[in-house]
């Protein structure tokens, strides 16, 4: 059937038509909400930054334009209201897929999607001009739209076990669900090609199914994926909280919250405490400028971290100076670990440095029996890091009696 014979019957927007008009109405107040939260989040640092919210707004935004031009026939003509929605609705999903990649950390398939996408428009817009069929655009529709966000929801399956939160997973669970029900709806739903009518639609099973289960996951599903991001904000604001801008590592306050909350066991030492700190540091600052002193300590910070076992606590406690909390070891043990971090900075270079000059440092370390005496502890490596100093620097000075390791 020509384009132009659709245009006939062409009537005004109907009361029902004005009651459909909510859902868009909603999906757009949902998508200024996006928007708000998008731009008004605290701006701590590009690395905070939730992305994935502007993209959720572009989503609900363009689903909103689609299904209101669809709804109230604009543009009149029926052919070109059908590509014009497709269109609004296949970049709507597009935005969705990046919402859901980039809020999981998964790469986007934007080849696949753009062709899945092409290819469905292309159809569309063939059995809208060319070969008019009504049945057909709802299946290619819907297949496409469908197809579009399986590339998406396949690769999240395949990053299901990173994701061990229930929050996380029920986002997950409910994305795939809505996947599904673009095919298993239109197979079940759509009228039969005798019945298919372009103003009758509207009251159609398909049409009230398909109604309902927007809504139905537009609110489920955003009231979730809102729940999983602020959580996910919170978290990275509290990490940033709890991190020295440097060097990464935890700072004095959260080492002691992280105290509280470490493993503990019953009738036996917490561990061992190794108090460093860095070997004429002031003198790389004044000659070689700070720039170079905060390679040299973010470089500290790095041996400091690959020494250490997973669990264990290593903090910044201010300036040069860094404190390694070693759960369960013995101060054998504890020494070896000592050990290897001033051998791994023997082997350190820095470019701006004389190629004679080493960073080296010197270390106090103390057994721990309990968390109630780890500043006192802390005291008693503090001294025994000043003996270290007095005795020549880059040496271990540890108890009993001071023993030294050089």
């Amino acid at each position: 059937m020509p384009s132009q014979t659709l245009t006939e019957g062409s009537r005004p927007v109907t009361t029902g038509q004005y009651f459909a008009l909510s859902l868009p109405m909603v999906t757009l107040l949902l998508a200024l909400g996006f928007g708000a939260c998008w731009y008004w989040q605290p701006r701590m640092s590009q690395r905070s930054r939730q992305h994935d919210w502007a993209w959720m707004a572009g989503c609900l935004v363009l689903f909103s334009l689609g299904l209101s031009g669809q709804i109230a026939q604009i543009p009149r003509d029926y052919a070109h209201s059908a590509v014009v929605s497709a269109l609004c609705y296949h970049l709507s999903v597009w935005c969705l897929a990046e919402a859901m990649c980039a809020r999981f950390g998964v790469r986007v398939d934007r080849l696949g999607g753009l062709l899945a996408g092409g290819l469905a428009l292309a159809l569309l817009v063939y059995y809208a001009y060319v070969n008019y069929q009504l049945y057909m655009r709802i299946y290619v529709l819907n297949f496409g739209l469908g197809a579009q966000l399986g590339l998406c929801s396949w690769r999240l399956l395949h990053s299901w076990s990173s994701y061990p939160g229930k929050l996380e997973r029920a986002v997950l669970g409910i994305f795939g669900l809505f996947v599904l029900s673009f095919f298993v709806r239109t197979v079940l739903t759509t009228p039969s090609t005798r019945s298919m009518d372009e103003w009758k639609i509207g009251g159609s099973a398909f049409w009230i199914v398909l109604q309902l289960s927007l809504l139905v996951f537009a609110l489920l599903f955003v009231m979730l994926y809102v729940a999983m991001a602020v959580q996910s904000m919170v978290s990275r604001l509290q990490d940033e909280r709890n991190r020295d801008p440097l060097t990464q590592l935890l700072n004095r306050r959260a080492f002691w919250e992280a105290l509280e909350h470490g493993p503990r066991q019953t009738q036996q030492p917490l561990g061992c405490l190794l108090l460093c700190d860095v070997d004429y540091f002031k003198q790389v600052n004044d000659r070689w400028g700070h720039d170079v002193g905060d390679a040299a300590l973010q470089a500290l910070a790095r041996i400091l971290k690959d020494s250490v076992r997973k669990g264990d606590l290593v903090a910044r406690f201010g300036g040069e100076e860094f404190v390694l909390l070693l759960y369960g070891l013995t101060p054998a043990g504890a020494q070896a670990v000592g050990e290897r971090i001033r051998q791994r900075l023997q082997k350190l270079r820095f470019a701006d440095l004389p190629s004679s000059f080493r960073i080296t440092v010197s270390m106090g370390l103390v057994p721990v029996q309990e968390p109630e005496t780890l500043a006192f502890s802390l005291q008693r490596a503090d001294a025994l890091l000043y003996q270290a100093k007095q005795q020549g620097r880059d040496r271990i000075c540890s108890e009993p009696l001071a023993k030294v390791t050089t």
